[in-house]
């Protein structure tokens, strides 16, 4: 969308777009800082929860409540 230089004051906004028993995927938004606050891009990733065993899990239940935002 709009190019970012080194010096430019950013927002990095996030939030939970989907939460599952065994992923949650998050929203990200960078604006500039500044009045209007243009998008300089936006996207996301979706995590999964494992095990030792490197296996799905579910998440335990005081991490999905702080993903939840409870």
């Amino acid at each position: 969308r709009l190019t970012a230089c080194f010096d430019d004051k950013l927002i990095v906004e996030t939030r939970v777009v989907d939460l599952a028993r065994v992923s949650v995927r998050f929203g990200y938004r960078i604006v500039r800082d500044a009045p209007g606050e243009e998008l300089v891009c936006e996207g996301d990733t979706r995590l999964a929860c494992v095990g030792n065993d490197l296996r799905p899990r579910r998440f335990p239940p005081d991490v999905a409540a702080l993903l939840k935002g409870r």
